[in-house]
């Protein structure tokens, strides 16, 4: 198989059962991701539904019901958002802070307020704010975008397991042993078992990645487990 034995092995079937607990915890996790998600889509259509109530009311004297104007910028909104996220791939925020240009720290109660703003997953180092009004505006629009970026995250895990969901997770815990056993990483195809092709081998080694339980080089000729990994798996489950 090209495998030898040069780091402390771990035994396949605790391999195993730690495949299987990442796994299921993985599965709950997106699905309290997707369920959390959804409550966080009713806030920026209520701000906006009452804002735009108060305007018309105080300025137009025009009294609109506020739970029309609530589905009004639901309908708009949650769609926006939604499209939002998939186009800038969660890193909306990051897009805005490198699109601003130079910035000028404050310090003080501004400043505390504009880290908040600056959105949730996403604190300046040293409690630094900005000056700057677009990025205020991004960080309220991140805020915005935290709902659908979970959902959507929650949604596209539980689409990978099933994708997934007919592979060998024996030959993936074979795999993983076999490479535990090794002080480095190795060429992907010297763990291929007799008569075993590299697009057998492929889904195995996505599976093994997509749990962060080992990494790839950029060139993909080498293979390796994580020192987190190793941790992790040398603790019984």
């Amino acid at each position: 198989m090209g495998v030898h034995n040069t780091a402390v092995p771990v035994s396949v079937n605790r391999v195993r059962a730690r495949l299987r607990s990442c796994e299921s915890r993985r599965r709950y996790l997106a699905i309290a991701s997707i369920i959390a998600g959804f409550p966080l889509l009713v806030p920026a259509p209520f701000i906006f539904a009452f804002v735009a109530w108060y305007v018309l009311r105080s300025l137009a004297s025009i009294a609109l019901p506020l739970d029309t104007l609530f589905w009004i910028a639901a309908a708009v909104l949650i769609p926006l958002s939604f499209l939002t996220e998939l186009r800038t791939h969660g890193a909306f925020l990051s897009r805005a802070f490198a699109e601003a240009g130079p910035i000028e720290p404050v310090t003080g109660p501004e400043a505390v307020a504009v880290t908040v703003a600056a959105g949730i997953g996403h604190p300046l180092t040293g409690a630094l704010a900005l000056r700057n009004p677009r990025l205020s505006t991004a960080g309220i629009a991140e805020l915005m975008l935290t709902g659908p970026r979970w959902i959507i995250s929650g949604f596209r895990r539980l689409r990978l397991d099933w994708r997934l969901r007919n592979l060998d997770r024996d030959r993936a815990a074979q795999m993983l042993a076999d490479l535990l056993a090794l002080s480095s990483g190795t060429d992907p195809k010297k763990l291929a078992q007799p008569g075993e092709s590299m697009d057998q081998l492929d889904p195995v080694l996505a599976y093994l990645v997509s749990f962060d339980w080992v990494g790839l080089t950029t060139t993909m000729d080498r293979v390796y487990v994580y020192s987190e990994s190793r941790e992790t798996l040398h603790t019984p489950v």
